[in-house]
């Protein structure tokens, strides 16, 4: 267990099998691991779990769907995300995730299942891991500019070497957000 996990009980991972996985309260944002991502859905009770199931199972987009909880985790551990600032909480997290059973308007970027649980608890559709995803890009740009600009500046090559590469710094975590 890591040390925030052991801070804020609502991010420990919750195993299938453990009793604490029949008391998730209902309208809990979930998250279970996949290869590469995570996957993310809306605690409705009763062991159940709606999500837009986009490309979990298969590379077919699926619909906005109802599933077991097992089936949503692929019988991996799943956890409950902490929000605290949640706008919708409860049952209305709840029914706003069930108003949109059968939507079949999936997109990777822009309508993806984390989308989806933030529109239930926050009101506005939005996605981290597609943010992450898109800064990337940003940053290893910014460091090819950044040593571009010193190489072309530098007036003696072989000093360049020596120093320190400042063009590393657009790589650091405050560049790549930014």
């Amino acid at each position: 267990m890591t040390r925030s996990q052991a801070k804020d009980p609502t991010r420990r991972l919750i195993p299938l099998g453990n009793p604490r996985a029949a008391e998730l309260p209902i309208g809990s944002w979930l998250v279970a691991p996949r290869r590469g991502y995570t996957h993310h859905g809306i605690y409705v009770g009763a062991g159940q779990v709606v999500h837009y199931s986009g490309l979990s199972r298969r590379w077919k987009r699926g619909p906005v769907e109802i599933v077991s909880l097992a089936e949503f985790s692929l019988e991996w551990s799943v956890r409950a995300k902490w929000t605290p600032t949640a706008r919708y909480v409860g049952l209305q997290a709840a029914e706003r995730a069930l108003s949109r059973l059968g939507e079949d308007n999936y997109h990777i970027m822009t309508n993806n299942c984390e989308h989806f649980c933030a529109w239930c608890l926050d009101g506005a559709s939005r996605s981290r891991q597609v943010e992450l995803w898109l800064a990337w890009p940003r940053a290893t740009a910014l460091a090819i500019v950044a040593w571009l600009v010193e190489v072309l500046t530098e007036v003696d090559p072989l000093r360049a070497k020596k120093r320190s590469p400042s063009w590393l710094a657009a790589l650091s975590p405050d560049h790549r957000t930014a």
